[in-house]
């Protein structure tokens, strides 16, 4: 083995027997080997991180094999085993290296690269273990393994009943509440000046404050939610959004106010699940990959399921890149040659695989279901067309986001970024209402009429808008 850096922390390692002595200040590091193959003469280098380093102590180095296998390297100690060829497979590379078998010991034989080897790069290399530190009593497991409480044999199939079936049969608060739904008494909101249309008033902003003032009542009407819910989401945001100018709005707003530039780490457990559309939107996307914590909600429309992977790089780049994230067995998701598994990979997501069957694992069904419902209301409140679903549904989820519901009344943006959320720009229009809009300052006499689907994403700044022109065409 060659040692390639040394990471700065060392540990004691115990041996089996308390009569040995105990090795103290073992380096932590990573190292690499070669391996030739007899056949092809072809050396790959096996690059281990978070690896002990004994140097020439031992004669042999020994795998981890749970280490390799968290970080989705194929490892097959077991002769006996059928299904799979014995030995080491890179299912990104499609690398196979296989174990030689002495008596009943499994192994490989390599040897001691140099460092021009390990920085050739005609020359294949395996990254076996990941480069996020590595605790072995940690449950990397626990989430991987069924246990079975009971098998039942029926007339016509078996049925598997797990502990988790059991826990949440027996515990009904477990399963996610509907929303309270209160009776909002009707009130208009309109900006100082108004045009009418058909009998229809198309309202414009303006503010001396710079924003308009939202009592939780407005709130509750305009985001669809109760009334003890609208007081406490206006306690745990801020309507602070600052602007360039002063009506009339011909100016761009800054750019440089709200959105962070780097990714940030999200602790916990987040889950992710396709969601599908039985219409395909004015954009051509017939499905959308949502990404929750059960807290925070966000979703990334896509033309197919393939796509699920670009919408992981949006949600990191965007919101952040999850500690753990849980997903169910979907190629698209569990491919190893997939972006969506590249890009888990290599940004160190620590990643689990809910059981076949078992779509009470993946929490982010319930948020699906429920984003659903509100997409629904808001389609029957403003007649909206079945195709903008993917801007609607977006449009909710970033209301979901900054709703207080979580069990100490804070937002789910709070509890997932670590600050609090500032609601200026989603409070001044509702889905699909009729606005005025200019699209050349220089005409601002002229302006044109079109519907208001949402914050611009990834286009301007904030208080930046997407708009529906009469022609059906999206503007920002």
């Amino acid at each position: 083995m060659l040692l390639l850096y040394d990471t700065g922390y060392t540990c004691s390692v115990s041996p089996f027997l308390d009569s040995y002595e105990t090795q103290q200040e073992v380096t932590i590091g990573t190292a690499a080997t070669a391996y030739d193959n007899p056949e092809t003469g072809e050396t790959t280098i096996l690059i281990f991180n978070q690896s002990l380093w004994f140097g020439d102590r031992m004669e042999n180095s020994l795998i981890c094999p749970q280490q390799t296998r968290s970080w989705g390297v194929q490892f097959c100690d077991d002769p006996y085993d059928p299904h799979r060829k014995l030995g080491i497979y890179d299912p990104t590379q499609e690398i196979h290296i296989p174990f030689d078998v002495e008596g009943s010991m499994v192994g490989v034989q390599t040897r001691r690269p140099s460092v021009e080897e390990c920085e050739d790069p005609d020359i294949r290399k395996i990254i076996m273990t990941n480069e996020e530190a590595w605790d072995p009593k940690a449950p990397h497991l626990s989430h991987h393994i069924r246990k079975v409480s009971q098998i039942q044999q029926g007339p016509s199939e078996g049925a598997l009943v797990d502990e988790y079936a059991t826990t949440m049969a027996e515990t009904p608060e477990l399963i996610p509440r509907e929303l309270e739904r209160r009776i909002i008494r009707s009130v208009q909101v309109a900006g100082t000046k108004r045009r009418q249309i058909n009998g229809r008033v198309i309202s414009s902003v303006t503010s001396k404050t710079r924003h308009s003032p939202i009592s939780a009542e407005t709130l509750a009407k305009k985001w669809n939610i109760g009334l003890e819910t609208a007081k406490l989401t206006l306690k745990a945001t801020t309507q602070n959004g600052m602007r360039s100018a002063v009506h009339p709005m011909v100016r761009r707003y800054r750019t440089d106010l709200m959105r962070g530039k780097e990714a940030r780490r999200l602790p916990g457990k987040w889950y992710t699940d396709t969601l599908f559309s039985k219409v395909k939107s004015i954009s051509g996307n017939t499905c959308a990959q949502l990404f929750t914590d059960r807290a925070f909600v966000d979703i990334g429309p896509m033309r197919s399921k393939a796509d699920a992977g670009a919408a992981l790089n949006e949600f990191c780049e965007d919101v952040g890149i999850p500690e753990t994230l849980i997903f169910d067995g979907a190629g698209e998701q569990t491919g190893p040659r997939t972006t969506f598994f590249k890009t888990v990979r290599d940004l160190h997501i620590r990643w689990q695989m809910t059981e076949p069957y078992a779509h009470w694992q993946n929490r982010a069904e319930d948020q699906i279901r429920e984003l659903k419902r509100r997409w629904k209301r808001t389609r029957v409140k403003t007649g909206c067309s079945k195709r903008l679903w993917d801007y609607g549904m977006r449009h909710e989820a970033r209301r979901m986001q900054r709703i207080a519901r979580t069990k100490d009344g804070r937002t789910g943006f709070e509890k997932a970024l670590g600050y609090t959320p500032d609601i200026s720009e989603d409070l001044d229009f509702d889905f699909y209402e009729p606005v005025w809009y200019i699209t050349n300052p220089k005409e601002n006499d002229n302006p044109s009429l079109g519907r208001w689907i949402g914050v611009s994403h990834r286009v301007g700044g904030n208080l930046c808008y997407q708009i529906m022109s009469k022609h059906g065409n999206v503007v920002n």
